[in-house]
């Protein structure tokens, strides 16, 4: 167990009357401050929280030669609090984005560590989480009744419930409430969201589409940390824009180990598992140096950053078979053919059968594997894997 201690609370009063005792904040405000931070980090843009209605945001935006977004209704096609209005930001650019819930919380944290998490990008903000404190303070933000009073909202709740099912950690009764709230409703997110107030509020004002962002669970790497006032990226890594692009293959070493720590952090946060093997987030999203141990690595390089990566070992006394134990490829790289380039490399450099392991619950993978000609060969439970149970298939391809 993590000496980790996770708390949870609600809104301003909640984040004020923790923030002396805890070193860490994740602000969950998912319909729509949070989500909107994500998608544009995402993007490569960084993002100014701004409380709304407070005086001084023009200011803020010329002062820090940033853009500052419109209200909903009158962005004409323009960057808003609305996540797909901001899609098609352009990367580095800064915005000055004013909410009256997760912006206001973001300017409250002052000199703690904080993150904007989301459904989105639930398994690779508790994966930076897990390593940066030793208390961390999960605030929902939820939103307000005309008086003016916290109006607790279930995305929120069930945001903050994500963040907390993938952390390790002593949990008050508060957070297993929020994690309980979150387990109880994963496998209907989308149609939750659909049916709160504030996703009915969206739907009748015409932005169903922002709804459905926001109810996207693990489709994004990005990890928004707040750095001098402004939210940015911790996971960048370039895109790779199509196959031409110049993308090489090398050997790898040690000086690549934090690189591609990131690389299998961004892959797992996006992965089709990641949802149901919450438990290994510790391991595969904490972006931690990965030890060679003896195995040859593969690194495929995009301007002059490492994208993906293979780790293998050859036959030899102790094993006829060589053997593939790390290939992972980042999201922003993915779809460009780097994975099977990577995998073709080790089974030319191996030379004859090749075996690997894959996740029972990776259908992704595993389907992409056996396109390649691998067959399942066996297959293995092991009940206590980072805190859960996982059932792990055998492959094997016998090249040559």
């Amino acid at each position: 167990m993590s000496d980790l201690e996770i708390e949870f609370a609600w809104g301003g009063a909640g984040l004020t009357d923790l923030h002396d005792r805890c070193d860490v904040f994740v602000v969950l405000d998912v319909l729509c401050f949070t989500t909107s931070v994500d998608v544009a980090v995402a993007r490569g843009a960084e993002v100014l929280p701004f409380p709304l209605g407070k005086y001084g945001a023009d200011e803020l935006a010329r002062s820090g030669e940033a853009v500052l977004a419109q209200p909903r209704r009158e962005a004409a096609g323009g960057p808003s609090l609305s996540p797909a209005s901001l899609q098609r930001l352009a990367p580095g650019t800064r915005l000055v984005l004013p909410s009256p819930n997760g912006s206001a919380l973001s300017t409250m944290v002052r000199d703690r560590t904080a993150f904007a998490a989301s459904l989105r990008n639930a398994t690779a903000v508790a994966a930076a989480v897990q390593g940066a404190g030793k208390r961390v303070a999960v605030i929902a933000a939820g939103e307000h009744w005309p008086g003016g009073s916290l109006r607790p909202a279930i995305e929120d709740l069930l945001g903050a419930g994500a963040i907390i099912a993938r952390l390790q950690g002593r949990l008050t009764p508060e957070a297993r409430a929020a994690r309980a709230a979150y387990l109880e409703l994963k496998h209907e997110l989308a149609a939750t969201l659909r049916a709160s107030l504030s996703g009915r509020e969206l739907i009748e004002a015409g932005f169903p589409d922002d709804v459905e962002l926001a109810a996207e669970e693990d489709v994004s790497p990005a990890v928004p940390a707040l750095q001098d006032g402004r939210y940015r990226n911790l996971a960048t890594v370039p895109a790779v824009a199509s196959a031409a692009e110049s993308v090489i293959l090398r050997d790898g070493g040690a000086a690549d180990d934090a690189a591609c720590g990131e690389v299998v952090g961004a892959a797992a946060a996006t992965s089709s598992y990641a949802p149901q093997v919450p438990h290994a987030a510790a391991l595969l999203g904490d972006r931690s140096p990965l030890a060679q141990e003896g195995r040859r690595r593969i690194v495929a390089e995009a301007g002059g950053r490492p994208v993906g990566f293979v780790e293998f070992a050859a036959a030899d006394d102790r094993a006829e078979a060589g053997h593939v134990k790390y290939l992972f490829v980042h999201p922003n790289a993915q779809g460009q053919g780097i994975g099977d380039a990577l995998l073709t490399a080790a089974e030319t450099a191996i030379g004859g059968a090749v075996t690997l392991s894959v996740l029972s619950a990776n259908d992704r993978g595993l389907r992409w594997y056996l396109k390649r000609g691998y067959r399942i060969a066996g297959g293995k439970l092991e009940e206590n894997w980072q805190g859960g149970p996982a059932v792990w298939l055998s492959l094997r391809k016998d090249n040559g």
